[in-house]
C-alpha cells in the first residue's frame, strides 16, 4: 500500500496518508482532516474549519436575503402609502385624530353659526358656510386615515419581524467571547 507524507493542518504533526484515503485522523491531536488531491499535490484541511466557513457563508447569505426583503418591504410600503387620499403634499398622511379634529372644528363653527344666525342672520350665515368645509374634509378623510393607521400598524409589525430576524442572524454570526 502506497503512503503519502504530509502534516496535520491543526497541530503540524507528521501524517501518513494512504493513496486512496479521503479522510485521515491525526494521531496526535485527533483532528479529522479531508484529503484534497489535485493532479500534482495532496493537501489536507480540517473538516471542522470547513464546516464553520460553510455555516458563516450560510448566515451571511441569509442576512443578505433578509436585508433585501427589508428593502423591498420598505419600497412597497412607500408606494402603497401614496395611494391614500389623506396624503398631504409634504409627504405626511392625515391622522385619524386630525380628521376628527377637522370634524369637531367644522361642527363647532356651524353650531356657533346657527346660534349667531338666530340673532344676527347676516353674520351667522357666513359662519355656517365656513364650518361646512372642515366638517366635510374631516368626514371624507377620516375613513382613509383609519385605513392608513391600520395599514401602518401592519407594516410596522412586519418590518419589526424582519429586523428581529436580521438581528438574530447578526448575533449568531458574532464570535463568542469568554
Amino acid at each position: 500500500m502506497k503512503i503519502i507524507s504530509s502534516h496535520c493542518d491543526n497541530c503540524g504533526a507528521p501524517l501518513e496518508i494512504p493513496v486512496r484515503a479521503r479522510r485521515v485522523t491525526c494521531l496526535f491531536c485527533e483532528s479529522v482532516l479531508d484529503v484534497i488531491r489535485t493532479d500534482s499535490v495532496v493537501t489536507t484541511q480540517v473538516i471542522e474549519e470547513l464546516r464553520s466557513r460553510i455555516e458563516k457563508t450560510e448566515r451571511d447569505l441569509q442576512s443578505i436575503e433578509v436585508r433585501e426583503q427589508l428593502r423591498r418591504y420598505d419600497e412597497s410600503w412607500a408606494q402603497y402609502r401614496r395611494t391614500f387620499r389623506a396624503h398631504k403634499s409634504e409627504g405626511r398622511v392625515t391622522t385619524k385624530g386630525e380628521a376628527e379634529g377637522m370634524i369637531l372644528f367644522g361642527g363647532a363653527i356651524m353650531i356657533l353659526g346657527v346660534l349667531v344666525f338666530a340673532f344676527v342672520p347676516p353674520v351667522g350665515a357666513p359662519l355656517l358656510a365656513l364650518g361646512i368645509a372642515p366638517l366635510l374634509v374631516g368626514l371624507i378623510l377620516r375613513p382613509d386615515a383609519i385605513r392608513y393607521q391600520r395599514a401602518r400598524g401592519k407594516f410596522v409589525m412586519g418590518r419589526r419581524r424582519l429586523s428581529e430576524k436580521l438581528k438574530e442572524l447578526r448575533e449568531d454570526a458574532a464570535p463568542e467571547r469568554s
